[in-house]
C-alpha cells in the first residue's frame, strides 16, 4: 500500500486557481449555473459521482466546488504534453480503461484515506445527455471498501454548452457502509446513487427549455 503523502497534492495557489478561475469563465461565457455547494463537507473524505457526457464536465465541476477535487481521468489525455501538466498540476491522475489500473485504485485510495475528495464518473465513458443507466462497478466497490461517503452530481446542459443552459446541480453525501465489494452490495449503491443522480437532473433540466 502506498503511503499516504507519496501522491501529489494541490498546494493553496492551484487549489485557488481550481475554483476560481473555472468559476470566472464558465459564469462569464457560458452563464453556469452551481447548485448545492453547500452539500459538500468542507472536511473529510467522499467520492464525488457525477454523470459524464461532455469533456467540459471536470472543468464544471471544479466551477461549482468549495474545496478541491482529485479527479480519474482517461490515460490518453496525459500523452498530450501540455494538457499532461496542466492536468496533473489541478489534481488529475491518469486511469486506463478497460483494465483493472492497480496504480490508479493505489492514488484513490490515497486521497481518499489522507481526507480529500475523489473525482469518478460512475459511468466510465462519456454517455448520451440525461441517461443515467450502465454505471460501472469502480466508484462503488472503492466507497464499500473504504467506508466513504458519496456525494452524487448531476450536470445538466454540458453536451451542447449553451449560455444559460448549464447548471451542476451537487446532492447531499449518502453513508456507504464499509465492507466486502460483493456484486449485491455493488448494485444496492449504484441503484442508489443512479436514482439521486437522475432526481438532481431533474429537478434542473428545465435549464434545457
Amino acid at each position: 500500500m502506498a503511503k499516504k503523502d507519496t501522491y501529489y497534492k494541490m498546494g493553496p495557489f492551484s487549489e485557488k486557481f481550481f475554483s476560481y478561475f473555472f468559476n470566472a469563465v464558465f459564469s462569464i461565457f457560458y452563464g453556469a449555473k452551481a447548485y448545492g455547494r453547500d452539500n459538500v463537507p468542507k472536511t473529510g473524505a467522499y467520492i464525488l459521482a457525477p454523470n459524464h457526457c461532455s469533456n467540459f464536465d471536470p472543468p464544471l465541476i471544479a466551477m461549482s466546488l468549495n474545496r478541491p477535487a482529485y479527479f480519474m481521468a482517461k490515460a490518453e489525455l496525459f500523452k498530450i504534453p501540455v494538457l499532461n501538466w496542466i492536468i496533473r498540476w489541478l489534481g488529475s491522475f491518469p486511469v486506463r480503461r478497460g483494465a483493472v489500473d492497480t496504480v490508479a485504485i493505489r492514488q484513490a485510495t490515497a486521497i481518499l484515506e489522507r481526507g480529500d475528495v475523489l473525482g469518478m464518473f460512475p459511468q466510465g465513458n462519456r454517455q448520451k445527455e440525461g441517461s443515467f443507466d450502465k454505471l460501472r462497478s469502480g466508484a462503488a466497490s472503492l466507497a464499500i471498501r473504504m467506508g466513504v461517503p458519496i456525494i452524487p452530481v448531476a450536470i445538466i446542459g454540458s453536451s451542447k454548452m449553451k449560455r444559460g443552459r448549464v447548471a451542476v446541480n451537487i446532492g447531499k453525501p449518502f453513508a456507504v457502509e464499509k465492507g466486502e465489494p460483493t456484486p449485491e452490495a455493488i448494485k444496492a449503491v449504484n441503484d442508489k446513487l443512479q436514482a439521486e443522480m437522475e432526481k438532481l437532473y431533474r429537478e434542473k433540466e428545465d435549464i434545457l427549455q
